[in-house]
């Protein structure tokens, strides 16, 4: 996913999920690694910003879902879905099996950079509630194939 050797990984697994909700130990409002989710857990409440430097991948049956904005270094997949109360932003594709909300936050108005799913590309799925902005959009469905045979 990231490419890059070394990195740490923290995978979350059910003994980290109490009543839908994050109760683990590892600090993940600036965690420096990757971050992966067990499949079939539902969706993943993480109480305040959850930011990586790495990647974010919730397996199949798995969701993301942030009170503030969430954050990768590199790309962000979902096997579920993905809610975040501000922004969504990855420097890579953002990959997602069913919907994205983006500034669904309840303590106050949003502003549009606060609705924004940031990425650069989307790939399956919909926004649902946000605006995209895709930072390198295919420009065709053959980009990046090699050409001749």
């Amino acid at each position: 996913h990231d490419g890059r050797s070394g990195m740490k990984t923290l995978v979350i697994t059910a003994d980290d999920v109490k009543d839908g909700k994050y109760v683990g130990a590892t600090k993940l409002d600036g965690f420096d690694g990757n971050l992966e989710i067990a499949a079939d857990l539902g969706f993943v409440y993480f109480r305040g910003s959850l930011r990586v430097t790495g990647y974010i991948r919730a397996e199949a049956g798995s969701g993301i879902k942030a009170g503030s904005g969430i954050k990768a270094g590199w790309g962000i997949e979902a096997g579920g879905g993905i809610e975040a109360g501000l922004a969504i932003a990855c420097k890579r594709e953002l990959s997602v099996r069913l919907r994205v909300f983006a500034g669904t936050c309840i303590w106050k108005l949003a502003s549009e950079a606060e609705r924004t799913v940031t990425c650069s590309q989307f790939v399956g799925g919909e926004v649902a509630y946000g605006c995209l902005v895709e930072t390198e959009p295919a420009s065709s469905p053959t980009e990046g194939l090699a050409s001749g045979a």
